[in-house]
């Protein structure tokens, strides 16, 4: 999936997301939040149990 307002990296077992709305400083708006949520659903598998580390941009 193409994502406008995250960016989405995977390396092997590490998956990193990271916020790109760099002109608004990263602020969350619908938009970003339903992205993240997406992205978050579609590396639930991919991902089994692992811990989360949230960067920004």
């Amino acid at each position: 999936m193409t994502y406008n307002n995250i960016l989405l990296e995977r390396d092997g077992a590490v998956a990193l997301i990271r916020l790109n709305r760099p002109k608004v400083h990263n602020a969350l708006n619908n938009a970003l939040m339903s992205e993240l949520s997406d992205a978050l659903k579609a590396l639930d598998a991919f991902l089994e149990k692992r811990t989360p580390e949230w960067k920004h941009r």
